[in-house]
This record gives structure tokens, sequence and C-alpha cells, in this order.
């Protein structure tokens, strides 16, 4: 998805992330996730890469070290 949301649609990295995160916990209306603020709910992925542009063209391999979900490490994380 991030990578049709560049290649396609034009979006920058950091609008595609966007995109997925904040802009889709809104529209699912889900206030309290999306970003990193307090008191937010901790639900993230920690990704193996450079740069956010990264998350945008690795095609078919998962570069995610690791998942913390509601602020816990999520024991199962991809490797």
């Amino acid at each position: 998805v991030l990578n049709m949301a560049c290649v396609l649609f034009g979006l920058t990295p950091e609008e595609s992330v966007a995109g997925v995160t904040r802009h889709a916990a809104r529209a699912l209306g889900l206030a309290d996730r999306g970003e990193l603020r307090m008191g937010a709910r901790c639900d993230l992925a920690l990704w193996d890469i450079d740069s956010p542009a990264e998350l945008c063209y690795w095609l078919g391999a998962s570069r995610c070290a690791g998942v913390v979900l509601a602020g816990e490490p999520f024991a199962s994380a991809p490797g």
C-alpha cells in the first residue's frame, strides 16, 4: 500500500506512512492510536530501516524488527 501511494499517487514516504497510521486510525474512529503522544495506546512496529522511504520499496520482505501491542512487547514478533 505504501508503494502504491508513492508510485501511483505521488505521495512522499512520510505522507504515505501517515496515511496508514494516523489517518487510518481516525477513519476507523480510533482516536487513541495512530500516533506517538501522551495518552495514546502504544501499538507500534519497530523497523530495521534507515529512512521511511525504505518502507515503501521493500516489497515481499519484512523489515519488521519487533512489535509492541498495548505497550507490551509482542512475544511472536516477526523475524
